[in-house]
């Protein structure tokens, strides 16, 4: 049995491990969100991986058509009760949906019956000459097998984004901007500008640059070169695709809110809590005991202790349950400030914004209008047409037509395939090396008086860094192969 959680950070983590863990054709799979952090191409590389699979794979996601392609059989898990369907997932809610139904239908029924049976019972114990009647009747009443409807968990987190003050007319505004990672070229002398009030989605492929431009924007990493800058009186909500990941593991759901809180804040977060379903004794939690999906309820809950007119939030529903991310997009769309969101749910995307930039080619091409608008201007079906890689040729700077499309052009260059190449192999050793480097560290931390050592403070600050190179590095690594294709 192998297993694959969601715990990785980026998709090149999640990549990389997946690899390692089909290569060795295991008998039973278990993949706990799978999907986060792939970009399309890998998810339909899955699909069809796991459609040939002749071993039994259990898959936990939120990704109804990832669970479409890839199920057989779906088995819910509700208030510690499992009810088994031998269907995949859109039929499945077909099928509980009929089944509540007619359970409903059959207990109102049933109720009636035993009612009119219990009003009868009544009035016969009432006359000496039918008490052995009623007595009969209400043994048999008692052996009835009583229809009952399964109590259903509709319980959701209660979000609404605070008021800030008002910014000027121009929010943000992004200026002949470039960023490489060494010789890789992500973004080039791009040209951006975002208005008070506007709700603009970064749609495209992985690799394309639509994180790192929404990071450049709100001060997160620097450019290369060109500016970008921020309007007057601006305030950032910012939420990264790998937010739950950066909570400090080793405190609790309250000290975490208390780390993020600004003094003001400190008499409501408990109500907060509640409003984000952690209540009780659960704000004693601590984080590294969540799942997922409940790290990225505590991420948003500490993002909205202080009031912000510009929200940036990258592939905010990675994490969240099909519920969550109705409250999540019903927030959005009562939130009056400036938004920008990055993700690849059309779902979601469909109606809450009025601006979709696509990042192709190193170009920002701009559609006004929300993702169906979109689609339909490029004539696509769906956004895994959006996200599928194709040869282009060689793009200009800044935007591009709105209508404009992508002609087949040129590949590599020989010289250039060969400096990727080499990219690729130095970030591949360098990774070999950060890694053995961070085992020894852990072996270190996972002895038993570790942290009472004068010198744990500067493991763990080696260990730290190591990280973060090793994130870098990897980042480096996933464009370079990008590119080779």
């Amino acid at each position: 049995m192998t297993r694959l959680t969601d715990e990785f950070s980026g998709g090149w983590q999640m990549r990389i491990e997946l690899a390692k863990i089909l290569l060795r054709q295991p008998d039973l799979l278990l993949l706990d969100e799978p999907t986060n952090h792939l970009d399309i191409e890998s998810i339909l590389w899955l699909e069809d991986w796991l459609a040939k699979y002749p071993g039994m794979a259990i898959v936990i996601s939120h990704d109804r058509r990832f669970l479409d392609n890839v199920t057989n059989r779906t088995v819910e898990v509700m208030l510690g009760r499992l009810d088994d369907y031998k269907v995949p997932y859109s039929k499945y809610v077909e099928l509980s949906a009929e089944r509540r139904e007619k359970l409903s239908a059959a207990y109102e029924n049933q109720q009636r019956v035993i009612a009119d049976r219990e009003r009868t019972i009544t009035r016969f114990m009432a006359k000496a000459s039918k008490t052995k009647m009623a007595q009969s009747m209400q043994k048999q009443l008692d052996k009835m097998d009583r229809v009952e409807i399964d109590e259903q968990d509709t319980s959701v987190m209660r979000l609404r984004f605070p008021e800030a003050p008002r910014a000027g007319e121009v929010v943000a505004t992004a200026e002949h901007l470039t960023k490489r990672y060494g010789n890789l070229k992500v973004l080039e002398n791009v040209d951006f500008q975002l208005l008070r009030g506007e709700r603009v989605a970064f749609v495209g492929q992985n690799g394309q640059g639509k994180t790192t431009l929404a990071k450049i924007l709100v001060g997160a990493e620097a450019a290369t070169s060109g500016k970008a800058t921020m309007g007057y009186n601006v305030a950032i909500g910012y939420y990264a695709q790998n937010q739950a990941e950066t909570l400090d593991p080793k405190i609790t759901l309250l000290e975490t809110m208390e780390k993020y809180s600004p003094p003001e804040m400190r008499t409501k977060l408990r109500s907060t809590l509640g409003g984000f379903l952690f209540s009780g004794e659960d704000v004693d939690k601590k984080v590294v005991a969540l799942s997922g999906g409940e790290r990225a309820r505590l991420a948003l809950a500490c993002m909205l202790l202080r009031p912000f007119n510009f929200l940036v939030l990258d592939e905010p529903t990675n994490h969240l349950d099909m519920l969550s991310k109705d409250v999540l997009k019903q927030a959005l769309l009562d939130y009056k400030g400036t938004l920008l969101v990055v993700s690849h749910d059309r779902e979601f995307l469909s109606g809450l914004t009025n601006r979709t930039i696509e990042f192709r080619d190193h170009r920002l091409h701009e559609y006004l209008g929300d993702v169906n608008y979109f689609l339909e201007k490029r004539r696509l079906d769906n956004m895994r047409q959006v996200e599928m890689r194709t040869t282009t040729a060689k793009a200009g700077n800044g935007y591009a037509a709105p209508d404009e499309r992508g002609k087949a052009g040129s590949a590599l260059s020989a010289e250039d395939k060969k400096q990727l190449q080499r990219t690729v192999q130095r970030t591949e050793r360098r990774i070999s090396e950060i890694e053995a480097e961070l085992k020894k560290i852990e072996g270190k931390m996972a002895e038993s008086d570790f942290y009472s050592r004068p010198e744990s403070q500067d493991v763990l600050q080696k260990y730290s860094a190591g990280k973060a190179e090793l994130e870098k590095v990897y980042a480096e690594w996933e464009l370079a192969a990008e590119q080779l294709g």
